[in-house]
């Protein structure tokens, strides 16, 4: 069940490879991936190229080698491909690095094996769909993702980001289906897990000439229990940051709600509940953080910010939008917001700057007598909600 308390929590399929050493089992398709690399090419094919190459950069010469041969070849859905001799975990690492480069190119599942066969080494791989419908699902793909691009009308980045962001949590819904684990679930069926959300969001970032990847580790939910989960990091400005479009999707909220919580954080900030990254990418900066960039971030809670805050929400209910998401500074501006919006059993100054602000100007859009507040600690956030007319 995807929920923690406000917020979300998935589970993926782990990628895995296994080791086999087999004798003769299926002779024909090893002797013909046998003969088709008498050699390991040194660069990829002149009619295609990775989508990202942020995994490939970091292998080894031999794993790049590798990674090579089964990009170039496994469009055509070979069930074996020659590799040079690894260790299993440099064996892992060339899978998930394919995987994890390549979220466009569908129906290789997440397991596969290692085969020895005639002294020489081959990859495995399982596939989801046959070769036509996999063909089929990747034209399809290609052409909702351009026309999703084609009808992005902003300008900088961070805006680009901020419409894909949106775009998949607003038509993509958390939920285990054939496609779930990919791009094409997420984009075309509307069902996926977080591997498919971040796959997606790392095809649209990509076209829209972004730079992003797509990066596992440990999700710690609300009850304390760790989980497998894959989320995203893109850069702007040449900054890494952390982006979950699936955390921001929350299951238990109305489809008119998006959050943007986890947009664009520090390695600091997502460390409360994302561990064991797969990748030491460092994100230190937080110059594209949602709410810093959006003025949603106060260092203080005063009348002066409960002015702010009413102007900006006033703003969101005239464009159909029912609810604020605010974050403070420090420990002691989240107390005191929290202690005069949340515990105060009757009207702050504050709170009452907020509800007879949009009593004046939007009362006839939102219930202004009925108003809905939840909250992050560790990330010092508030959202204030009020029911729609």
């Amino acid at each position: 069940m995807k929920k923690r308390s406000l917020f979300t929590v998935l589970i993926i399929t782990i990628l895995s490879c296994a080791v086999l050493v087999i004798n003769f089992a299926d002779e024909q398709g090893l002797i013909k991936a046998f003969f088709s690399s008498l050699y390991f090419p040194e660069s990829f094919s002149e009619n295609a190229t990775p989508l990202s190459v942020k995994n490939y950069e970091i292998l080894n010469d031999k794993e790049k080698k590798a990674y090579i041969n089964i990009f170039n070849k496994i469009k055509e859905h070979p069930e074996y491909i020659r590799i040079p001799s690894l260790t299993n975990k440099e064996f892992n690492n060339v899978f998930f690095a394919v995987k994890n480069d390549n979220p466009d190119i569908l129906c290789f599942s997440d397991s596969c094996n290692m085969v020895s066969f005639l002294n020489a080494s081959f990859i495995q791989l399982n596939y989801v769909h046959d070769f036509d419908k996999c063909n089929k699902m990747m034209s399809e793909l290609d052409l909702i993702t351009d026309k999703i691009i084609s009808e992005m009308n902003v300008d900088t980045d961070f805006e680009k980001e901020l419409y894909i962001h949106d775009y998949i949590v607003r038509n993509c819904s958390y939920e285990e289906s054939t496609n779930a684990s990919n791009a094409y679930g997420c984009l075309i069926d509307n069902k996926a897990i977080c591997s498919g959300y971040s796959r997606a969001s790392m095809i649209l970032l990509n076209k829209a000439g972004i730079e992003s990847m797509v990066i596992s580790g440990t999700g710690i939910t609300s009850e304390n229990e760790k989980i497998s989960h894959m989320w995203n990091i893109v850069w702007l400005n040449n900054e890494p940051y952390h982006l979950d479009v699936t955390w921001d999707d929350p299951v238990s909220e109305s489809e008119d709600f998006i959050s943007h919580l986890f947009f664009n954080l520090t390695d600091k900030q997502i460390s409360y509940d994302h561990t064991d990254l797969s990748l030491n990418i460092q994100s230190i900066k937080s110059n594209y953080n949602y709410f810093e960039t959006k003025g949603l971030l106060f260092f203080n809670f005063d009348k002066s910010t409960a002015d702010t805050i009413a102007e900006k929400l006033c703003e969101n209910i005239k464009y159909g939008i029912n609810f604020i998401e605010i974050r403070f500074f420090d420990d002691k501006s989240y107390s005191s917001a929290v202690e005069k919006l949340i515990n105060n059993k009757s009207f702050s100054d504050e709170l009452y700057i907020i509800i007879s602000y949009l009593d004046e100007n939007v009362g006839e859009l939102v219930d202004v007598s009925h108003v809905s507040f939840s909250k992050d600690d560790n990330r010092h956030y508030i959202r204030i909600m009020f029911d729609k007319i």
